[in-house]
Order: structure tokens, then C-alpha cells, then sequence
């Protein structure tokens, strides 16, 4: 074995610094067609925990990254580059059409296969040329970069899958703005990839449940997961909006905040909302529609997808509380962001969040789609500024506690190498590592 394990991480990633290092397609037809039809090139932050993750290895001397992810727009099928130690290695995306071929797909309905099989066989064709000890797989429901796990053959290389999300809980598809058809291929290759694989990376307690028991019962759990830690931008910054909802896509629960915001401003009128993220136009019109209906449409700022993670964490800033209401998420990533940048959370019971709880009040918690509980929440911070700033001490130490990203880069580190061990020389794994499912 050479000094440094050579370990892959398949993933979806992009940043700053990733784009400066990327050259991008300049078809002048594109370019104009995309501007008539207001459709511009959109090149966003994506996947913050594997840039998380990408920083910790940088200080890892005896594991060699090498990040293999789709990126919009680029002008070569691969793009391969170092920086920093770690080994780049993007290629474009077969749906990563030109303007002119959506538009002649959408009036022609002809749209590009979902089982992507002309990325399967490039992320293949990276991995041959690799050929690393170990693979790493961040997501088993993203079609887009995931199907080459089920080409691995697990007896002779070590794979692990990172759980990002469980789309085969079979609560899911009731509380998560999808379409029947993305649903059905997304959750059908997440479980046939689970099935296949021998090797899962979670520490939440549902997703092993739901894997267990509804698609693969004999999963080794490593005690590891995502750089879910965020930087702290406690920088003081002047408030414009009392309440921030944010979200990737505000199709995930925009629509709860709203209502609970309407009741809050019955007893606050003064209060304002600012809601940042991405929409479907046919979720903008129906929340527009209610926004008017209840009378609320002053006081609400919605500001649509902005492009890089830091643009996100300035408006973030802007709001004295979050409203982060979610409907399946264990813990989204937005609790994450928002308690990172000082600001007092009010969010909902899922499987994950009472965990915030558990050693100190951390977050306001009120049940799924009750509304008027989730505004009672909002007033008492609008009210009490001893609770809000009590609730943001707290939610840095847990954060600490739970997310901590130097702690679980070196789980990961160890479980490598562990993984490589048992695949190279026969080493058992040790026990504290993993966890097995006990009710066979």
C-alpha cells in the first residue's frame, strides 16, 4: 500500500473556489437564448458538507481525496485538476443540455433518460483510471451521479454510502414537494443501491430503522455522517426583518411558515418576513395566492434563489429569528445555517429535532402543521430578547457538540482505513465502529 490510502468520494459539490478553477461553455446561441427566454446560467454553492468535508482533508496527510461530481455548464466532458492536496475530477452532466436543446426537448417531449446512463459510464471511467482503495458514495437517491455503485462489485472493493436522505421512508413522498415520476426513480435507486451495498454511513437512528426494515436488514452502520458543521457568522449586522424562512427549495415547507407568520402578525403587526430560496412558478403562484388571502403581502419579502452559500448567510443575517418549519427532514440543514449565524430558532417536531433539545433548550419546537403552536413560538421570541439570546448560547454548544467537523473527519479517516484493512489483509473491523441490526 502506498504511504496514502487513495480514497474517492462520488459526490455533487460546487463553491467559489471550485468555479474559479473550471472553464464553462461559451455558445453565443445559448447565451442569447437563455436571456430571451429569462433563463440564465445559474452557477450555485451545492452539497456545503462536502466542501465541509473537502477543508478537513486538506490537513489529512494519509488519505488522498479525490472528488468525483457533476457541474453544470462546463465545456469539456471531464475537467480534472488539483489544489490544496485534494484531486478534482468533473464532468458534464448528460441532462447539462444547451438552452436551445431544452427548448426544442420541451416541444418536441423528448427529455433525457432518468437513469443517466451516460454519466454511470463516465464516473466508471473516472474510477478505472483512479483506481482507489476505497470509494465513497455521498447520496444513494441522486440519479444524476449514483447509479455506477450498482457496477462496483462490493466482494472485491470497499464501498460505503453516506446517507444524505432516506427517500425510501415510507413517509417521505407525503411531505416532500417531489413529482410521482422523479419520486419513483429517485427512492427505486436508493434502494437498489442500499440492497446491493454492504457498507451505510449514518449516525440518525430513523434512517437505519427505515433500511433495516424496509430494504436491506443485513446493513453494516458506520458511526459516521456528514461534515454537517457550519462556520459561525456572529458578526453584529444591521436587522432589516424580525423572521427568516430559507430553504433550497422553499416548496419544502414555505407554505406552514406563512400561515404561522399570519397568525403571529395578528398580535405583532408590525412584524416581516423574509423568505430566500428556489420555487417551482406553479408553488410561487399558490403561495402568492394566500399571502393575498390572508392580507400579509406588506410584510413579506421573497427574494428567490441566490447563488453562492455566503450571498445566503448575508441575507440570513438581515432577520433577528428563524422560521424553519419542516415536514420529514430529521435536521435540515437551514436549523444548521441559521443557528451558525446567531439567530434564534423556531422550527417543528420531526424525528431529529427533539435531539436539539435533549441536553438544553436549543430550539422552540411545536408539532407538524400546527399553526397557531408555531406562532405562540414566534411571539414568545418577538416578546422575551432574555429567551432569544438564551436559545442562541445554547444552540452553539449543541451545535458544537452534535457537528463538529474536525471530530467526525477523523472517524472517517479511521473507518477508511479500517475499510481498506479488512478488504486488503482479512483485519476485522472494530466493533465500536459500526453497528448491526439486532432484530434479525
Amino acid at each position: 500500500m502506498n504511504d496514502k490510502l487513495k480514497v474517492a468520494w462520488v459526490c455533487w459539490v460546487s463553491n467559489p473556489e471550485i468555479r474559479e478553477n473550471l472553464t464553462y461553455s461559451k455558445n453565443i446561441i445559448d447565451l442569447v437564448l437563455r436571456k430571451v427566454m429569462h433563463k440564465p446560467r445559474h452557477l450555485d454553492d451545492y452539497g456545503q458538507w462536502i466542501t465541509n468535508a473537502i477543508n478537513e482533508f486538506k490537513s489529512i496527510d494519509d488519505i488522498e481525496v479525490h472528488v468525483i461530481s457533476i457541474h453544470s455548464h462546463i465545456n469539456k466532458k471531464i475537467i480534472d485538476f488539483q489544489k490544496d492536496g485534494i484531486f478534482y475530477h468533473f464532468f458534464k452532466s448528460e441532462d447539462d443540455v444547451t438552452a436551445v436543446g431544452k427548448f426544442f426537448n420541451k416541444i418536441t417531449g423528448k427529455f433525457v433518460s432518468s437513469d443517466y446512463s451516460g454519466n454511470r459510464k463516465v464516473v466508471d471511467e473516472i474510477l478505472a483510471k483512479i483506481k482507489p482503495d476505497v470509494i465513497h458514495l455521498y447520496g444513494a437517491e441522486s440519479p444524476q451521479y449514483a447509479a455506477f455503485a450498482l457496477d462496483v462489485d462490493v466482494d472485491k472493493t470497499p464501498l460505503l454510502v453516506g446517507l444524505q436522505t432516506m427517500m425510501s421512508d415510507p413517509r417521505f413522498k407525503d411531505n416532500y414537494p417531489i413529482s410521482e415520476e422523479s419520486y419513483a426513480c429517485r427512492a427505486g435507486l436508493e434502494r437498489k443501491i442500499l440492497t446491493h451495498v454492504r457498507y451505510i454511513s449514518s449516525t440518525i437512528k430513523s434512517f437505519r430503522e427505515v433500511v433495516w426494515h424496509y430494504v436491506n436488514p443485513d446493513a453494516v452502520f458506520f458511526n459516521t455522517d456528514l461534515l454537517l458543521g457550519e462556520k459561525t457568522h456572529l458578526e453584529k449586522c444591521e436587522k432589516s426583518f424580525d423572521f427568516v424562512y430559507f430553504s433550497l427549495n422553499i416548496n419544502k415547507a414555505a407554505d406552514l411558515a406563512i400561515e404561522a407568520f399570519a397568525i403571529a402578525k395578528k398580535s405583532h403587526p408590525e412584524i416581516s418576513l423574509l423568505v430566500v430560496g428556489d420555487y417551482d412558478e406553479d408553488f410561487k403562484r399558490r403561495l402568492d395566492a394566500r399571502i393575498a388571502e390572508l392580507g400579509i403581502a406588506e410584510n413579506i419579502v421573497i427574494t428567490g434563489k441566490l447563488q453562492t452559500h455566503d450571498d445566503v448567510v448575508n441575507a440570513v443575517k438581515k432577520a433577528r429569528f428563524a422560521l424553519l418549519p419542516l415536514k420529514i427532514d430529521f435536521i435540515s440543514g437551514t436549523i444548521r445555517e441559521a443557528i451558525a449565524c446567531g439567530l434564534p430558532v423556531v422550527t417543528t417536531i420531526t424525528s431529529g429535532t427533539p435531539t436539539l433539545n435533549e441536553k438544553r433548550e436549543s430550539v422552540l419546537l411545536s408539532p407538524v402543521g400546527d399553526h397557531e403552536a408555531l406562532a405562540a413560538n414566534m411571539i414568545l421570541l418577538v416578546e422575551s430578547e432574555e429567551l432569544a439570546n438564551t436559545l442562541v448560547a445554547n444552540a452553539l454548544v449543541t451545535s458544537d457538540e452534535l457537528y463538529g467537523n474536525k471530530g467526525m473527519a477523523q472517524k472517517l479517516r479511521d473507518v477508511y482505513k479500517a475499510l481498506y484493512a479488512k478488504y486488503a489483509y482479512g483485519t476485522e473491523i472494530p466493533q465500536d465502529f459500526y453497528t448491526l441490526n439486532t432484530e434479525q
